[in-house]
């Protein structure tokens, strides 16, 4: 099933509790974001929520990839941060 955005297929293969999940993720993606100042991050999120209006990202192999990367940046950032604590 190929709906063409990230949010309808997250309804139709989880039904309203996997969608309440991917937004409710994503809700604490971004206000931990913002809380941070972190603009090159942000605008990356915010760039995968938009591009999820149109196209299946998380379905598709270089989306995978995408997201993968993403969060190991944030984990890396996380660390970063510690060891210059």
């Amino acid at each position: 099933m190929n709906t063409h955005n990230q949010f309808l297929h997250f309804a139709a293969s989880g039904g309203i509790f996997g969608l309440l999940i991917f937004l409710i993720l994503w809700g604490i993606i971004m206000v931990k974001l913002v809380q941070k100042h972190d603009l090159e991050r942000l605008s990356l999120a915010s760039f995968l929520l938009f591009s999820s209006l149109t196209e299946n990202i998380f379905e598709r192999h270089w989306g995978g990839i995408l997201i993968g990367f993403f969060f190991l940046s944030l984990i890396n950032l996380k660390k970063l941060h510690h060891e210059q604590s």
